[in-house]
């Protein structure tokens, strides 16, 4: 019990299997559990994710990774720039 008490850095191999267990355990699906568990971490462990996913998916090659970011923007952002997609954004 004592290793449950001790903050450990959250991992992508860690995360998923985080996800894998609430999806089993609770019967949600993969996309529910992924955005059940992403809702509980702390902005650093989210942004050290998404660099490492990131990382896993594109390797080196820095036009993917542009890519990734311009689209993760548009997502978040929409097409007008405004938070939550915004007038720009399409449903």
């Amino acid at each position: 019990m004592l290793e449950r008490s001790i903050p450990i850095p959250m991992t992508a191999e860690r995360f998923m299997a985080r996800v894998e267990e609430f999806s089993r355990l609770t019967g949600a699906s993969s996309d529910d559990a992924f955005q059940s568990i992403a809702a509980s971490l702390s902005a650093s462990d989210l942004h050290r994710l998404a660099d490492e996913f990131t990382e896993i998916a594109c390797g080196d090659d820095m036009e993917a990774r542009a890519e990734v970011m311009r689209l993760a923007r548009t997502m978040a952002f929409g097409t007008d720039g405004s938070p939550e997609g915004g007038a720009g954004a399409t449903e």
